[in-house]
């Protein structure tokens, strides 16, 4: 072993004793989780009857019956384009020697 790797192995040994120092024993861990262990029924129990308490209060409450301001039915409403529809007629926007005069092919040809 060089002297690099010595240092490196007195250092980790230092660094490994301060955290000794201070950690606590596995043994005490492990008896201190085992007395400490809650139940959780109780709690699941008093949560499980606010909800249900919640939702019987939110079921029991009805809503006064409100007229609604206005109602539409289905045939009601009209949209601006709906002039569209009552159209017999297709519509033509004149004829292709008005748009385009350079094209030969489409001379006199209706759009």
């Amino acid at each position: 072993m060089n002297e690099s790797e010595q240092d490196l192995k007195d250092q980790f040994q230092r660094m490994r004793a301060e955290d000794a120092a201070w950690a606590p024993s596995f043994d005490r861990v492990m008896s201190r989780r085992r007395a400490r262990r809650r139940s959780w029924a109780p709690l699941l129990a008093l949560a499980t009857a606010t909800a249900v308490v919640a939702l019987v209060l939110v079921a029991r409450h009805r809503p006064s019956s409100v007229e609604p301001p206005f109602t539409i039915a289905v045939g009601d409403l009209r949209m601006p384009t709906d002039f569209l529809l009552d159209i017999q007629s297709v519509p033509s926007i004149g004829r292709s020697d008005d748009w385009f005069a350079n094209l030969p092919g489409l001379k006199g040809h209706p759009l």
